[in-house]
């Protein structure tokens, strides 16, 4: 695979070459690992979040003091965990280091130990996969190719590969990164690795799960390969709906993830509630609605009484109450067994009707639904 280098440092924004400058002048080799490298190679894009890992060419001392000295430079730069300095310019900046565990299965279950790495072998074995192990390192003002886990063919294979399968199981959040990169990218695991992802011990927050899920771009098809992976371990009924939730997820994403979930009416109420509950979210407002079956033409001629004995009713005309809200793409997308317009909504919204003294009480909610549904369709 040939890299145009060129290209590249040309596209770069020269912020983050000033900040290999003032990288270089104090001892240090940075090196772009990670998503830019990663992107760059699969789709030639360069993106917005910059991972620079430097290294200390002459000692593991420098760090500290060199730490202190990107404070002080960059104003908006602030200190994370493991030593990471944000500089607030979408720049994050990380030592090599070695992560020492103890017995536990977690996220955060280890302590650091900063190296020089100057071949570039040991603090990559930290990382996720191979195509996540790839850099570009700044040298003599170029940039050159560092691939010790041979990322740059697992790319070329469409291959997912574990850096290291010892540290990979000590983390669980790695197994959602892996369905992550499994959807965006539609490439396969290497053989280890998934048999690794399906034995792995898994223990993580909602938190994760929805930022993970989230970052999928496709949260109810990172649910079902979760479950394919590790079956049972979600506890989720999808009901055979995998063909519904392909179709849905290729046509809708919302980045509000309570709203992707709750307007895919295809899964029943208790579903969509049940997996509300996994990723930490309210479940107000799950309405059940049958749109394919529902025909509001003959609604507008349906006398009131009838109206009750519908079992979506309710959920209908809070449905309509809402809609004017939602954006269009939901509204196009589930559609009545005869298809309105999204205007629809809006003008029902709008619309205005007078109730006659002689409805019942009871009646009166449904009586104004089929007024405004006569005076917009």
């Amino acid at each position: 695979m040939e890299i145009n280098f060129k290209h590249f440092k040309e596209n770069l924004p020269q912020y983050v070459i000033d900040v290999f400058d003032f990288c270089l002048e104090n001892d240090f080799e940075p090196s772009l690992i990670g998503g830019i490298p990663r992107d760059y190679l699969i789709k030639n894009i360069i993106g917005n979040d910059f991972d620079v890992c430097i290294r200390p060419l002459t000692s593991i001392d420098q760090i500290l003091p060199f730490q202190k000295k990107l404070l002080e430079k960059y104003p908006e730069a602030t200190e994370k965990k493991y030593g990471v300095i944000d500089l607030g310019n979408n720049v994050e900046i990380s030592f090599p280091r070695r992560e020492v565990f103890n017995g536990d299965v977690s996220h955060s279950n280890f302590e650091i130990e900063y190296l020089q790495d100057l071949d570039y072998s040991v603090d990559i074995l930290r990382r996720d996969f191979s195509l996540n192990a790839i850099s570009f390192t700044f040298r003599n003002n170029e940039f050159e190719l560092n691939d010790p886990l041979g990322g740059v063919v697992d790319i070329k294979n469409r291959i997912l590969r574990a850096c290291s399968y010892q540290q990979f199981v000590r983390d669980p959040v790695r197994f959602l990164r892996a369905i992550r990169f499994h959807i965006l990218l539609d490439f396969e695991f290497e053989s280890n690795t998934e048999e690794i992802i399906r034995n792995m011990q898994l223990n993580f927050s909602p938190h994760y799960l929805r930022y993970e899920a989230k970052k999928s771009k496709r949260p109810l098809t990172f649910l079902l390969m979760i479950d394919y992976f590790q079956e049972g371990f979600l506890g989720l009924n999808f009901e055979d709906k995998n063909d519904d939730i392909l179709e849905y997820e290729n046509y809708l994403y919302q980045n509000d993830l309570y709203e992707h979930l709750r307007h895919a009416y295809f899964l029943r109420r208790k579903t969509r509630q049940e997996i509300l509950k996994k990723f930490g979210l309210k479940n107000s407002q799950i309405w059940e609605i049958p749109f394919a079956n529902i025909d509001l033409f003959e609604l507008k001629q349906l006398d009131l009484e009838h109206f009750p004995k519908l079992s979506y009713i309710g959920d209908l005309l809070k449905f309509f109450e809402n809609a004017a809200n939602f954006d269009s793409k939901v509204l196009t997308y589930f559609q009545f067994i005869k298809p309105v317009a999204p205007v629809i909504f809006h003008d029902y919204k709008k619309c205005q009707v007078t109730v006659p003294k002689d409805i019942e009480p009871k009646l009166r909610s449904f009586f104004i639904f089929r007024e405004k549904l006569k005076e917009i369709l």
